[in-house]
């Protein structure tokens, strides 16, 4: 019973009522779950804007009770079911389409940084941000435009993008399995002899070079990096620059097309 109150006050905390709350012995209830899965589905026939605020100060929770696993149980529950709630439809009732918040099957078009290790600048589309980091306009980068919630562009700025509003900056710290992958020492690949491409013979070492190579069976145009020639042998590295780090993904939306 003590479990139960304490669940339905962080249910209270996440839609912005604060109320003080400790943690007691774990038991799981299904019967939980469902009531406040019936809360949420009565929110977001009323109100959907007091729903999408309970979606994102679900996080903070679950910092807050990160030594608690049992009641990030509920915390993650919770933020999977309004997830599907808000973002996991292709077509939405009127009444969950939220003007200036990007929800999947619009089209926003951002601005971002993204900054590697050591807080170095990768690439920008903002000339306050290039210029900051001794960088010219020439080398500032496009705004991006995307369909969230498609795979579209990398997973980390997918989920990030989802539910922000037009105009918010944003940010976060993304791993790499949400931003370039894992670094995999099978996209280091050796050419040489019959297999040495006509492409290697004019880049020179650090240089890119787009190169059509052989993965699972099927034939891809992969950029990548020469990092080794000796004599008739050449290495080239075809993980992204940023494979393998984390990054600091800094974004905007600027442009919001429902």
């Amino acid at each position: 019973m003590r479990l139960k109150s304490l669940i339905l006050a962080i249910f209270s905390i996440a839609i912005g009522v604060y109320l003080p709350v400790s943690v007691f012995a774990f038991m799981p209830d299904n019967g939980l779950l469902s009531k406040l899965y019936d809360r949420i589905d009565t929110i977001y026939t009323q109100q959907p804007n007091r729903l999408l605020q309970m979606y994102k100060n679900l996080p903070m929770l679950q910092i807050k009770y990160a030594r608690h696993e049992e009641v990030n149980y509920y915390l993650q529950k919770l933020t999977d079911y309004i997830h599907g709630k808000l973002f996991s439809f292709d077509q939405q009732p009127d009444f969950v389409c939220l003007p200036n918040r990007v929800q999947k099957g619009d089209t926003v078009e951002i601005d971002y940084t993204i900054k590697g290790s050591g807080n170095t600048l990768f690439l920008t589309t903002r000339d306050d941000v290039a210029m900051a980091y001794g960088r010219t306009t020439e080398q500032v980068s496009d705004q991006l435009a995307f369909n969230p919630g498609y795979g579209q562009v990398m997973r980390g700025m997918d989920q990030l993008t989802l539910g922000t509003q037009l105009g918010q900056r944003v940010g976060e710290l993304l791993q790499p399995r949400d931003a370039y992958g894992n670094y995999k020492a099978s996209l280091v690949m050796t050419f040489s002899g019959a297999s040495r491409l006509v492409e290697l013979t004019i880049v020179e070492l650090g240089e890119n070079v787009a190169l059509p190579v052989v993965i699972g069976g099927d034939e891809k145009l992969l950029i990548g990096k020469l990092i080794e020639k000796s004599g008739d042998t050449y290495v080239v590295d075809f993980n992204h620059p940023l494979a393998g780090q984390e990054i600091q993904l800094i974004l905007e939306p600027v442009h919001l097309f429902k």
